[in-house]
């Protein structure tokens, strides 16, 4: 019996460059020739953005080096959340699973090997939510043989997921109040998610739309986790101030392999968080937010006064703590 891969869907909208850069870097995986693509491309917000979808359109049209390519073109705007979800949602169904990203996506040439390979081997540990592409630039310290460690957060810059676990998730609603309500439940939140509350809380107030903070919440409350690449499969090239989230910065950046090798990938048998590494990666994720308010207070021209208060205030508060014990 052929094996069964995961179809590829590429999310796209605007960003002709990205999304040449996206395809030229999949069809240099080895698995392309037997992958099915789909590009789920949504249709103009606003007029001024035609020319670009018409641009985006037209390199779809003409992809090859993939088993078959499906192109999706909405004839109406749906916005990111229902386009990508109803996408999502139809492909998964019909193929049993998928692996998903958006324009900004450059992959390495084992990319598509590496979630393939994890979704074989983890397809009845129901434990496990997805095969993640990204790792985030931190020092791994420990030696291992094995390709992969687990990971808290769902990491969706280029991910594989089963329809199973799928669609157990409800993306349409956000559980961060049912967490906030149990005590025990929230510390132990904390304890591994601060990084994101941040989010959660803004998502729950409709102040954004944070689809992957939904997932990420379902995840902790049934006791799923994510596997990640100790080596990073792909690179975001959207923090160019192009994406809808991203903004302006290089903090992310990864050096990939752009080399096809033939490496077999050694997956763990145990579903263990790696805890050290973990916290690596929080510790790094809440620097870059407060790296991202930094960068807006200046933008706004009031950084430095920000900053002058904020010294005030926490000298008043270590004067007021020093005057208490004595």
């Amino acid at each position: 019996m052929p094996r069964q891969l995961a179809p590829i869907a590429v999310y796209v909208y605007n960003r002709h460059e990205h999304f040449k850069k996206c395809i030229r870097a999949l069809q240099s995986n080895s698995l392309a020739s037997q992958s099915e693509l789909y590009v789920v491309s949504d249709a103009a917000k606003v007029p001024e953005h035609q020319a670009a979808i018409d641009e985006v359109r037209s390199y779809a049209s003409g992809i090859s080096g993939f088993k078959k390519v499906h192109l999706m073109f909405r004839s109406h705007n749906l916005g990111a959340f229902k386009s990508i979800s109803s996408a999502e949602l139809k492909i998964i169904q019909e193929h049993g699973r998928i692996i998903s990203m958006e324009d900004d996506i450059v992959t390495s040439p084992d990319f598509l090997k590496f979630i393939n390979d994890g979704l074989d081997f983890y397809e009845n540990d129901k434990s496990v939510f997805s095969i993640a592409g990204y790792c985030h630039p931190v020092t791994v310290k420990k030696q291992t043989v094995e390709s992969a460690w687990f990971y808290y957060w769902h990491l969706p810059w280029g991910y594989g997921t089963w329809k199973d676990r799928y669609l157990e998730m409800d993306i349409t609603k956000n559980r961060w109040q049912e967490i906030k309500n149990d005590k025990k439940l929230y510390q132990r939140f904390k304890k591994c998610g601060q990084c994101i509350i941040d989010i959660a809380e803004a998502d729950m107030e409709a102040r954004i739309e944070a689809i992957d903070v939904r997932i990420c919440i379902e995840m902790f409350i049934r006791g799923m986790y994510t596997a990640v690449p100790y080596k990073s499969k792909v690179k975001n090239i959207g923090f160019d101030g192009s994406g809808m989230h991203c903004g302006l910065t290089q903090r992310y950046n990864v050096d990939i392999c752009l080399t096809n090798s033939e490496e077999e990938f050694i997956f763990p048998k145990a579903v263990h968080v790696d805890s050290e590494i973990s916290a690596d990666v929080n510790e790094f994720i809440i620097a870059s937010n407060y790296s991202t308010i930094r960068r807006f207070l200046k933008w706004l021209g009031i950084y430095n006064v920000t900053r002058k208060i904020y010294r005030s205030i926490k000298l008043t508060a270590i004067t007021v703590s020093r005057y208490k014990t004595q």
